[in-house]
C-alpha cells in the first residue's frame, strides 16, 4: 500500500511540495519499502514498519544521550542524522546497526520522515 505522498509523486512528476510535506507529517505509522533487502533480526526483509506514535519523552531523552546523537544544543537534535536514525530505530524496533546497512537513499528518506514528523509536531504546538 502506497502512502498519499507516494501516490502524488507517481501521479505527477512535480507534486505540490507543501501537500507532500503535510501528508508526511500526518503519517505517524507507515510501512517503508526498502530499495534493497537488509538483514533484520537475522531475516532478510525489504520493508520496515515505523510507528512514531509509540515513542515517548523517555525515548527522546534516551536517544539524545547516545553518543553522536546530541548536537550540544537540545533545539538542534532534530537536524542530526544520527539522532534521527536512532529515533527511526526506536520507532521501528530495528537495531540501529541494521538500519545503517540500508542504502543511503533509504536512510535519508527514513530520517527525513522522522524529521518532518517531529518538526510538524512542534509547529502544531505553537
Amino acid at each position: 500500500m502506497e502512502s498519499k505522498a507516494q501516490e502524488l509523486a507517481l501521479e505527477s512528476k512535480k507534486p505540490d511540495a507543501e501537500a507532500v510535506i503535510k501528508d508526511l507529517s500526518n503519517e505517524s505509522s507507515f510501512k517503508y519499502k526498502l530499495s534493497r533487502k537488509v538483514s533484520v533480526g537475522g531475516k532478510e526483509t525489504d520493508e520496515i514498519t515505523v510507528n512514531f506514535d509509540k515513542l515517548t519523552g523517555a525515548d527522546m531523552e534516551a536517544v539524545a544521550a547516545l553518543p553522536g546523537s546530541n548536537t550540544g544544543d537540545a533545539n538542534m537534535n532534530e537536524f542530526s542524522k544520527t539522532y534521527l536514525l536512532n529515533i527511526v530505530s526506536r520507532a521501528s524496533g530495528v537495531n540501529i546497526n541494521e538500519l545503517r546497512m540500508c542504502s543511503i537513499t533509504d536512510c535519508t528518506a527514513l530520517t527525513m520522515r522522522a524529521q518532518v514528523f517531529l518538526l510538524s509536531a512542534v509547529s502544531k504546538a505553537i
